[in-house]
């Protein structure tokens, strides 16, 4: 077994021959999604027996906690389908922008280890992207260990003179690659990528539109493109139309305000410079947008600006993923909260939005797990009279992902849609056992930030032919 440690990076490659020679024990320890589901399970028989004492030494205490879940979840239920409604609206910068294009730069932040074997791929994509005015690409990138497609990197740069390569020394983290890039970086608009995305035409120019009209932040949406390729990044395709082409400018409209979703966004160089990414946060793009916010910048969600990326290799890749977002944005709620409600630039809407986005959606999480015990208390001794109530509030909240799936594929033109049974296949997931697994991975990255156990675990990359495996989010008409 080979392992690479890089602080909060943990990379573990194990060969064929040497996991048949793994001891049993290890072989147990590979069983990581053992110990979450153990955790959860303890976590709801704790909530079943303090339910059940609460309910013997005080009657009332069952139907108490019963209410609070329900209308805690038709509450959130109502703003989900507000969020849903509000994402009808399509946005568009504002038209007449006659100002002539300004230079631009693409970074392109990679972990090579993980990524050698895409990120020319990407290099190449960018570096072929039509843009009306100069693109600097850079990829600034680190590296435990000297590679072979570092010698490849360079030689592509002495081709290509608008391209740049940086290696990052000392870099544990994708915001020191970024910081470090924007050393280097000429152009007044700043797009930031990961190595695995490829956007499409009139990004760029799309993204200034919104600029030149006085925003400083365009956020654009991700699509998967290799979603052919297992069950599992079918649902995570479907799953990604629904975030950004629902949830994120649903919630931007609701709330009043919108973040940086860590790739395919797009910065003023002059905001960028002023906010920079803390590398000591997990979710460094969370943590910048609410910075930015409270500095007055103005952060706009269009879905028009797309890019695309690759699905987690695995299931636990995909779990480590959704941990660590789950956990940074407890970080951020944890850090950030109070002082962005404090600044002076962000008032009324936005600031209620802040405390329903960190506050709330942070508890609701707990929330599902007390009306899971209501259920299962309800089912072994029938001593919680509200239960009903609860249990119709339940099965309407699983409509809600069923719900964003269909509204995910509609706000999409038709030859954009995957086939509709890959959202059939995600809206049973989230009526059955994806949300629940997610909010499961919430819970746990909010015990780990209280212990402050904060590892960054990389998401490995899968290995696809070049340029497929294709699917209808791969390709388009360009965004302008």
């Amino acid at each position: 077994m080979h392992r690479e440690s890089i602080e909060e990076v943990d990379v573990v490659v194990i060969t064929p021959n040497e996991a048949d020679l793994m001891p049993a024990a290890v072989r147990l320890r590979s069983s990581w999604w053992l110990r979450p589901l153990v955790g959860q399970a303890a976590l709801l028989a704790v909530a079943v027996l303090l339910l059940r004492l609460g309910t013997l030494w005080w009657g009332q205490f069952g139907a108490i906690v019963a209410g609070v879940v329900a209308v805690g979840l038709t509450a959130t239920s109502v703003v989900m389908v507000a969020e849903v409604a509000a994402s009808r609206w399509k946005v568009a910068p504002p038209a007449g922008c006659h100002q002539l294009y300004p230079d631009a730069t693409a970074i392109v932040a990679a972990y090579l280890p993980n990524e050698q074997h895409i990120i020319l791929e990407t290099l190449d994509h960018l570096l072929g992207l039509a843009y009306r005015g100069r693109l600097q690409v850079i990829c600034a990138y680190n590296s435990p260990v000297d590679l072979p497609v570092e010698a490849e990197l360079r030689r592509v740069c002495r081709q290509q003179p608008r391209l740049t390569v940086i290696r990052v020394e000392g870099s544990r983290s994708k915001a020191e690659n970024v910081n470090a890039a924007l050393a280097r970086a000429t152009g007044s608009v700043v797009g930031i990528f990961d190595a695995d995305h490829h956007p499409r035409p009139g990004a760029f120019e799309r993204a200034w539109h919104w600029m030149a009209s006085g925003v400083d932040v365009v956020q654009g949406s991700c699509r998967v493109r290799d979603g052919s390729r297992s069950l599992q990044a079918r649902i995570v395709a479907s799953e990604f139309d629904a975030m950004y082409r629902v949830t994120h400018p649903g919630r931007a409209r609701v709330h009043g305000f919108a973040v940086f979703g860590g790739s395919n966004g797009y910065w003023r160089d002059h905001v960028l410079r002023a906010t920079l990414l803390d590398p000591s946060m997990l979710t460094e793009d969370i943590d910048a947008s609410i910075r930015a916010l409270a500095t007055g910048a103005r952060i706009v969600v269009d879905p028009e600006i797309v890019s695309t990326e690759l699905a987690p290799a695995s299931t636990r890749a995909l779990w480590n993923q959704r941990l660590r977002w789950a956990q940074g944005w407890s970080q951020v709620a944890r850090r950030r909260l109070v002082p962005a409600l404090a600044s002076a630039p962000i008032r009324g809407r936005a600031r209620l939005g802040l405390m329903w986005v960190f506050v709330w959606c942070e508890l609701l999480p707990w929330l599902s797990l007390a009306g899971l015990g209501v259920l299962v208390h309800d089912a072994r001794w029938g001593g919680v009279q509200a239960s009903p109530s609860t249990l119709a509030v339940t099965l309407f909240n699983l409509v809600v992902g069923p719900m964003h799936a269909w509204a995910g594929r509609r706000r999409l033109d038709r030859e954009e849609r995957h086939a509709a049974g890959w959202y059939l296949v995600y809206a049973l997931a989230t009526a059955a056992a994806y949300t629940e697994a997610l909010n499961a991975a919430k819970r746990i990255g909010h015990l780990r930030e209280l212990v402050g156990h904060r590892r960054w675990v990389v998401t490995p990359r899968p290995i696809v032919p070049i340029g497929g495996p294709a699917t209808p989010g791969s390709a388009g008409r360009p965004s302008t």
